[in-house]
């Protein structure tokens, strides 16, 4: 017995309702037959055509017969059966198969979407530092500039206030020097050289000090005004420090600072 259906002649497929004949043992494709005759017949103990008709007509197969005819079905109904389940048990395995690829690269693809999240979110932060530091180099290449215009600008004040104290100011080079010299005299002999006759007025004291800064210069004359109202005899300046001594005998007084007048007597 073949597995197809007996009245259109076509296999009867695994996903098909089919209905079998429990004389015959034949299969039958549900949609080609009808039920409506045997309509309180369960499919159990549903009967083909051709058995009701043999039934009708007292034509029934002997027990020889009906037991050979069973025997020779059984073994075919199993094999259709196993066939069944062995069709089912690939199907199933071959879907399990695939649904387990698609799990796989679902979670390689997730894998792939974090990765990329991840570079994503470095490369905007990185992007966001560049541009940061490219502002903020752009700040100190203006203020670099700014600094040096505004030192060229000092240098060139600092520059014209060194000429304007230099105005009055002559250097001698080369001069020699020689034991118990005559400043003066060597002071008229070069006004001669150059032409610039030197004429001499009224006798004045002159003062020679150190090149003093300005608050040296300050404690300096404090300190020779305070030797005029106290009556000390010398006060000089060394290394531009300032020095005060009342007389020979006395101890030499360091004016650090002007308070230090304020409490001598």
């Amino acid at each position: 017995m073949t597995n197809e259906c007996l009245l259109c002649k076509n296999n009867i497929l695994v996903t098909q309702k089919r209905i079998k004949c429990c004389k015959c043992q034949t299969h039958y494709h549900l949609d080609c037959v009808t039920l409506n005759n045997n309509s309180n017949i369960s499919r159990t103990q549903w009967v083909c055509m051709d058995c009701s008709f043999n039934t009708r007509k007292g034509n029934l197969n002997t027990p020889k017969e009906k037991k050979s005819c069973q025997e020779n079905n059984i073994p075919q109904v199993q094999a259709t059966s196993q066939i069944s389940r062995e069709v089912q048990e690939i199907i199933t395995t071959t879907i399990n198969i695939e649904f387990e690829k698609v799990r796989e690269e679902l979670s390689v693809l997730q894998s792939i979407k974090e990765s990329i999240d991840h570079f994503s979110h470095l490369y905007d932060c990185v992007k966001r530092e560049l541009e940061e530091a490219k502002e903020e180099i752009k700040n100190l290449k203006r203020d670099n500039c700014e600094l040096r215009n505004i030192l060229n600008s000092h240098s060139d004040v600092i520059n014209n206030l060194e000429k304007e104290a230099r105005a009055s100011n002559i250097e001698l080079h080369c001069l020699p020097e020689f034991r118990n010299e005559n400043l003066v005299n060597t002071v008229e002999q070069i006004s001669k050289v150059i032409n610039v006759p030197i004429t001499e007025g009224e006798k004045t004291p002159v003062f020679i000090s150190e090149h003093l800064t300005s608050a040296s210069r300050d404690i300096h004359a404090a300190a020779r005004l305070f030797a005029k109202e106290k009556q000390y005899r010398y006060v000089w300046s060394r290394n531009g420090n300032i020095f005060l001594r009342k007389s020979a005998a006395s101890d030499v007084i360091f004016v650090k600072s002007k308070n230090i007048l304020k409490n001598l007597d």
